[in-house]
């Protein structure tokens, strides 16, 4: 830990994925790590989520990983923060054990609390425009090369766990081999998604890349 600096305190995984499937991911770990780092978070930590933490009660949780473990001088956390076994903990919980409590009331956009959910739901919709006005920065969706050498350079697949749009063509912003973005329409339909011009321009990623999603054309 860095003595008085600014901490993110997060999960190695989504709590949810250890009692069913977990909900698609916003970000890559090394992709929240950027935008942290942009807003002059100079320390991420990720506390692994496995069966002891999850049967951890919100007493020991916050005695024994924020107030020993990170020795927080101060914690700031939602109004709808839950942590603790079952999510019992509530923000008033986090009280009488050695550190100050912030509450910080939910932030909302149109009336709409903006919240993780609430994006993925946009996302999932095909509002990427709404997504990234939440987001503060457009949706990135992690694509890989299909197994089959044979298909069309242009096809990818959304990387598991990552939340893909609703089927249609997006004007899009695609990282490419040689460093920057440069615009591409791009077509989702099922986890699929085919680049149009891929061999236009500066040259892509031939297994990985990221793509930025700017807006729903159809």
């Amino acid at each position: 830990m860095i003595s008085g600096c600014d901490t993110v305190v997060t999960f190695d995984r989504h709590p949810r994925g250890m009692l069913a499937e977990a909900p698609p991911r916003l970000a890559t770990t090394q992709l929240m790590r950027e935008r942290l780092a942009a807003l002059a978070v100079r320390e991420i930590v990720l506390l692994e989520f496995d069966s002891n933490m999850r049967q951890m009660p919100p007493d020991a949780f916050a005695s024994q990983i924020l107030a020993r473990r990170l020795q927080a001088d101060s914690v700031r956390v939602g109004s709808n923060f839950r942590f603790g076994k079952d999510g019992a903990g509530r923000p008033r919980d986090l009280g009488g054990h050695g550190f100050a409590v912030e509450v910080q009331p939910l932030v909302e956009q149109g009336g709409t609390p903006i919240s993780s959910s609430t994006i993925r739901s946009l996302v999932s919709a095909g509002e990427v425009e709404r997504a990234r006005q939440m987001l503060g920065c457009p949706h990135e969706v992690a694509l890989i090369s299909p197994a089959n050498p044979a298909l069309d350079a242009g096809i990818r697949l959304v990387e598991d766990g990552h939340a893909a749009p609703a089927t249609g063509r997006y004007n899009c912003l695609v990282a490419t081999a040689v460093g920057g973005w440069v615009p591409r329409q791009v077509s989702f339909a099922g986890g699929v998604a085919e680049i149009a011009g891929f061999a236009d321009g500066p040259p892509l990623p031939d297994h990985a890349l990221a793509v930025q999603l700017l807006e729903c054309i159809d």
